[in-house]
């Protein structure tokens, strides 16, 4: 994961693994890497399984900030 973290430009401390699963079972996470998006109330507002794109990722975050 550091390895990706370095990659993409992202702090290590943003990547998370999930070595117990825990969260994996709460998140339906079935493969990684998996993306969970909160909005300002710390409400989860979608869940993207999968590569993501800056474009992606950038529809993803204008759809969450409009609200």
């Amino acid at each position: 994961m550091t390895t990706f973290a370095t990659h993409t430009g992202l702090p290590a401390k943003l990547v998370l693994l999930d070595q117990n699963t825990r969260l994996s079972k709460i998140f339906g996470a079935i493969g990684y890497p998996t993306t969970v998006f909160y909005n300002a109330h710390g409400q989860i507002v979608t869940i993207h399984r999968g590569e993501l794109t800056a474009a992606k990722l950038k529809q993803l975050i204008d759809r969450i900030v409009a609200g």
